[in-house]
C-alpha cells in the first residue's frame, strides 16, 4: 500500500509540475527588426552536413518560471553559454550550467519600467544591443530573481564578456532554413522568437511540436487582431541548437527553458516548413576576442560567376588567373594595378556577373570597383541593411545576392574588383574617403588607406586551381586584399 501511495503521490506531483502556466515573454517590435543588420544568406552553391548538433555544448535545461524572462534564458543562458562552450570545446553538461550567463541581468536593464513583476516580457534585439555594449555576467554571480539592482560591479564584470556583434537571419530570399544551417554547423547557436499557440503547452514529455491548422489559424488570428479570444498564445524565445535534414523531411533542434520536464529534457523538434510559418525573427551573435588564438591561418578566394545578357542566369564561372610571379614574397598591394590576379575572358556591354566568394573562417568582407576609365569608386558590399561580416566557417557567399547581379555598362575599359577581407571592422565611410584622396593613383591611396594592417605576402600561397590565397593572420595584420581585374 505504501509503495502504491508514494507513486500516486509522485504521479500527482509530475501533474502539478507539467500544469504550471508558463508565461511567454517575447515582444515583437518590427521597426527595431527592421532597423537591425541581416546576414548574407549562404550561396546556393553551398553544402552543409545533413545533419548537426550543438547540444553536447549546451547548459542543462533552465526554468525561467514564474517569470517573463524567455527572451534572455535563449539569448544568455542557451545561446551565449553555448556560443561559449563551443569556443572553449567544453562538452560537461555540468560544467557548462555552472558557467552559465545570467537572464535576469540583461531582462533588468530591458524591462519596462512598468513592469514590476519581471512579467511583461522583453525585445529581443534590445537584450543583444546589452550583450553587445555592456555585456553579460554569470548565473553565479547574478542569480535569477526580480527587481535585482545592476550595480557598478556587476557593469565591470559584465565588461568581460560582450558580444563583437549580432545579426539578423532572414527568409527574404527562401533561405532561411540554409542560414541556420550554416551558422548551426559552424557553431553558432540561433536565438529566435515565435509565436506559440496553446498546443504548446502540451509539450511536457513530447519530442515533436507538429502544427495544425487549427494552429495556423490561432496564429493568422494574432497577428491580425491580438487576442481578443484570451487564448493561451503570444511570442516566446527559445534557442536553435540543431537540425536534421533527414527526420521527417527536415527539422529544427530547439531548447526551450521551461526545465528539463518539457519536451525532452527540455528539447523538442519542429519540422522547417512548420518553424516558416510561425517564427518573428532569428539572430546570430559572433563573440568579442575573449581567449582567442592571435596568430590563424586565413584561406579565401573569389570566383566570377558571368551570364551573358541582361537578366540571364549565372551560366560561367572564371577563376581568376595569376599573372604575377610564383613566389609572393616580394609582393606589394600596388602590383594588383598591373592586372596580375585578372579574369582571362573581355565581357561585353551588358554581361552581368556576381562574386562567389569563398573562405575558412568568419570574416568581415568589404567590396570597391575602381574602373580605370572613368576614375570612379563604387561601393558594392556591404549595402543597404546587409552586415559585412560573413559568420560562418567554410563558406560560400554570392556577392551582391543571387537575386541581383552586377551590370557592365560603359566604354571598353578595365574594372579593378577590390575585395577586403579584414577580421576586424572597418569604417566603410572612412575608406571611401581614403581611397578618393586627390593627388594619388587608386593603388597609392588603397595601400596608404590599408597601411600597415595588410598581410605580410611573405606568408601568402595562391592555389592556381580554386583561386585561393592562404596567408596568416593576426591582431595587427589582418586584412588580406584580393584585387580582380575584369576587362570590358
Amino acid at each position: 500500500m505504501k509503495r502504491i501511495l508514494v507513486l500516486l503521490l509522485l504521479l500527482a506531483a509530475s501533474h502539478v509540475k507539467a500544469q504550471r502556466i508558463y508565461p511567454y515573454g517575447g515582444i515583437n517590435d518590427v521597426k527595431l527588426l527592421k532597423a537591425t543588420k541581416i546576414a548574407l544568406p549562404p550561396s546556393g552553391k553551398a553544402a552543409f552536413p545533413s545533419a548537426y548538433s550543438l547540444k553536447k555544448y549546451a547548459p542543462i535545461a533552465g526554468d525561467q518560471y514564474p517569470y517573463g524572462e524567455c527572451v534572455p534564458w535563449a539569448l544568455c543562458y542557451s545561446a551565449l553559454t553555448i556560443a561559449e562552450s563551443v569556443r572553449m570545446q567544453r562538452e560537461d553538461s555540468t560544467a557548462t550550467t555552472k558557467a552559465a550567463f545570467s537572464p535576469s541581468f540583461i531582462y533588468e536593464q530591458i524591462k519596462a519600467k512598468t513592469d514590476t513583476n519581471c512579467a511583461d516580457g522583453s525585445v529581443m534585439v534590445s537584450g543583444l544591443d546589452i550583450m553587445k555594449n555592456i555585456g553579460s555576467v554569470r548565473q553565479t554571480d547574478f542569480t535569477y530573481a526580480c527587481g535585482k539592482t545592476v550595480d557598478t560591479k556587476s557593469i565591470i564584470q559584465a565588461s568581460s564578456f560582450k558580444i563583437k556583434d549580432y545579426e539578423q537571419l532572414t527568409d527574404s530570399s527562401g533561405k532561411l532554413i540554409e542560414s541556420i544551417k550554416a551558422a548551426i554547423s559552424s557553431g553558432n547557436p540561433v536565438s529566435f522568437f515565435m509565436v506559440v499557440t496553446p498546443s504548446f503547452d502540451q509539450l511536457f514529455g513530447k519530442e515533436y511540436w507538429t502544427i495544425s491548422e487549427q494552429d495556423l489559424a490561432q496564429k493568422d488570428d494574432f497577428i491580425k487582431n491580438g487576442n481578443p479570444k484570451h487564448i493561451r498564445i503570444g511570442w516566446h524565445g527559445m534557442c536553435i541548437t540543431g537540425y536534421d535534414d533527414t527526420d521527417q523531411g527536415g527539422v529544427l533542434e530547439i531548447l526551450n527553458s521551461w526545465s528539463t520536464g518539457f519536451g525532452l529534457r527540455g528539447y523538442i523538434k519542429i519540422k522547417y516548413t512548420d518553424f516558416l510559418k510561425l517564427y518573428g525573427g532569428c539572430f546570430v551573435m559572433h563573440l568579442d576576442d575573449w581567449e582567442i588564438s592571435k596568430t590563424f591561418t586565413f584561406k579565401a578566394g573569389v570566383k566570377i560567376l558571368q551570364s551573358t545578357g541582361a537578366g540571364t542566369p549565372s551560366s560561367h564561372e572564371f577563376t581568376p588567373k595569376w599573372f604575377g610571379p610564383d613566389d609572393l614574397q616580394n609582393s606589394k598591394i600596388s602590383d594588383f594595378g598591373n592586372e596580375l590576379l585578372r579574369v582571362d575572358t573581355t565581357f561585353k556591354e551588358l554581361d552581368q556577373f556576381r562574386l562567389l566568394l569563398k573562405g575558412n573562417l568568419p570574416t568581415y568582407v568589404y567590396i570597391v570597383n575602381y574602373n580605370s576609365d572613368t576614375h570612379e569608386i563604387d561601393t558594392l558590399f556591404p549595402y543597404n541593411t546587409i552586415s559585412p561580416f560573413i559568420n560562418s566557417r567554410n563558406f560560400l557567399a554570392t556577392i551582391p545576392s543571387e537575386d541581383i547581379p552586377i551590370t557592365i555598362n560603359g566604354a571598353s575599359s578595365s574594372e579593378f574588383l577590390t575585395i577586403l577581407y579584414s577580421q576586424k571592422q572597418l569604417s566603410e565611410s572612412d575608406l571611401l574617403i581614403k581611397l578618393k584622396a586627390p593627388g594619388h593613383t587608386y593603388f597609392e591611396n588603397l595601400e596608404s588607406a590599408l597601411s600597415d594592417r595588410i598581410i605580410d605576402f611573405k606568408s601568402a600561397q595562391f592555389d592556381k586551381t580554386d583561386g585561393t590565397f592562404t596567408v596568416t593572420m593576426d591582431g595587427n595584420k589582418y586584412i588580406l586584399p584580393i584585387v580582380v581585374t575584369i576587362r570590358h
